[in-house]
C-alpha cells in the first residue's frame, strides 16, 4: 500500500484521523500540566498524596485502587487501537522494513511503560517517578514522528525520492 497513491478522499480521510489524534495528543499534554506542571514532585505528590492529606491549604489524597484501575482501563484499551491504526498507516510508508518494525516496538513498549508508571509510583516505589515523563516523552515524541512520517509520505508526488 503506498500511500501518496491513494484517492483523494482516503488522503482527506487519514490526515483528518491524524489530525484529530494530535489534538487529542495536544489536549493530553495540556491535562498533564494542568494535574502537574511538568514537576517530578507534583506528580509524586499527585499519585502518592501528601501526609494529613493536606498541602498549602489544598487537599491532596492519592487516588484509589479503583480510580487508577478505570483510568489503566481506559488507556489500555484506547492507545492500542490508536497506535494499531498509526502503526498501520506507518508500515505503508517508504522507511525500511527494520525501522518501521523499530519504532512501532518502541511506540506499544512506552505505551506499556506510561500505563504502569501510575502503579509503580503509586504502590512500589516514588523513584519510578522517572519513567513518567520518559514513558509519555517517547510515546508523544514517536507518534509526532511516525504521523510526521506518514503526512510526509501521504501527499508526495511519485517524483520525490524515498525516505
Amino acid at each position: 500500500m503506498k500511500l501518496n497513491r491513494q484517492p483523494l478522499a482516503v488522503k482527506v480521510l487519514i490526515s483528518g484521523f491524524l489530525f484529530s489524534l494530535l489534538v487529542g495528543f495536544g489536549i493530553s499534554v495540556f491535562q498533564i500540566h494542568d494535574r502537574t506542571g511538568f514537576s517530578v514532585a507534583k506528580t509524586v505528590v499527585h499519585y502518592r498524596g501528601v501526609e494529613g492529606g493536606s498541602l498549602d491549604g489544598e487537599l491532596h489524597l492519592p487516588p484509589t485502587y479503583q480510580t487508577l484501575l478505570s483510568v489503566a482501563h481506559v488507556h489500555t484499551m484506547s492507545q492500542p487501537v490508536m497506535f494499531f491504526l498509526v502503526g498501520f498507516l506507518f508500515v505503508g510508508t517508504a522507511l525500511s522494513e527494520r525501522l518501521k518494525i523499530f519504532f512501532i516496538v518502541l511506540l506499544f513498549g512506552s505505551s506499556l511503560l506510561s500505563n504502569a508508571s501510575p502503579w509503580l509510583v503509586r504502590y512500589l516505589s516514588v523513584k519510578t517517578v522517572v519513567l513518567f515523563p520518559l514513558s509519555a516523552s517517547l510515546m508523544i515524541g514517536l507518534f509526532l514522528l511516525m504521523s510526521g512520517v506518514i503526512f510526509y509520505d501521504l501527499w508526495r508526488s511519485d517524483d520525490d525520492s524515498t525516505l
